[in-house]
């Protein structure tokens, strides 16, 4: 297991440790097939994270079991598609958390030492990503790692 080293790579080098954040979306899988001929290159070592946040329920019980629920789905998402990425001879783990998104991503890629941060973006524009705000362009924002914006399949440009 790599240590977090708080090290930027190098310009022009290639990626050892890859970080790539899913929400379980077949969109935000968008991704993969760009992140699988990159990796061609050389072996690489993916990190995938799912990030949610946790709905506001009325009661403890409530909102532990939506969590425990939504963690335990999104953990086996994660294992189908690490075992597709480890077909193809990448070294694959996952891991869930909650909170906020793009803090989340970016803490992750700090802690885990990670050289490059590839996600997919839904292309939103105009008033829908002033209301909706963007995870990618947050990400892309605070990040201190190089970051690669794949745009999602489907995605076209939004109306406001």
């Amino acid at each position: 297991m790599s240590r977090p080293t708080g090290r930027r790579p190098a310009a022009g080098a290639r990626p050892e440790k890859i970080l790539v954040p899913l929400d379980g979306s077949r969109r935000g899988e968008s991704v993969l097939a760009t992140l699988t001929r990159f990796a061609r290159v050389r072996p690489r070592s993916v990190l995938l994270l799912h990030v949610f946040t946790p709905a506001l329920h009325r009661g403890r019980a409530a909102a532990y079991h939506s969590h425990s629920a939504e963690r335990m789905t999104m953990e086996r998402y994660l294992s189908r598609v690490g075992d597709r990425l480890r077909r193809g001879g990448l070294e694959v783990r996952a891991l869930v958390r909650s909170g906020d998104p793009a803090e989340e991503i970016v803490n992750c890629a700090r802690r885990q030492g990670v050289d490059l941060v590839a996600m997919s973006t839904q292309g939103r524009t105009g008033l829908r990503r002033v209301l909706l705000g963007s995870v990618a362009e947050a990400v892309l924002r605070r990040a201190r790692r190089p970051v690669l914006l794949v745009r999602a399949a489907g995605s076209g440009r939004s109306r406001p």
